[in-house]
């Protein structure tokens, strides 16, 4: 399993927020890259995108989300130590300072 960087999941979010063939790229990147906690990296890809880039996305890995769960603080105690913990957290806190 790979460990995604934070170039890597800022590049995908600006394929997810392109035109509908970057959409559908970015989509098969990220379904065929075989990244480490995808649970993790799909929360913070939800809380990274809005409006119709976000739905595309969760319609497009079938994912089942709950609102409440992209809540930075609900994000922050779904991210387990492991060895991308700091990865994931320098993401979301990115995430955070730009929505801001």
């Amino acid at each position: 399993m790979n460990i995604i960087t934070s170039e890597e999941f800022f590049k995908l979010v600006n394929m997810f927020n392109g035109l509908p063939d970057d959409q559908a790229m970015a989509c098969e990147v990220y379904n065929n890259s075989n990244f480490e906690d995808k649970d993790v990296l799909d929360l913070l890809m939800c809380k990274a995108l809005m409006f119709s880039s976000r739905k595309y996305f969760i319609d497009a890995i079938k994912m089942k989300i709950n609102i409440d769960s992209l809540y930075t603080k609900n994000i922050y105690t779904f991210i387990k130590p492991s060895v991308a913990q700091n990865i994931y957290i320098n993401i979301l806190e990115t995430i955070i300072n730009n929505k801001e």
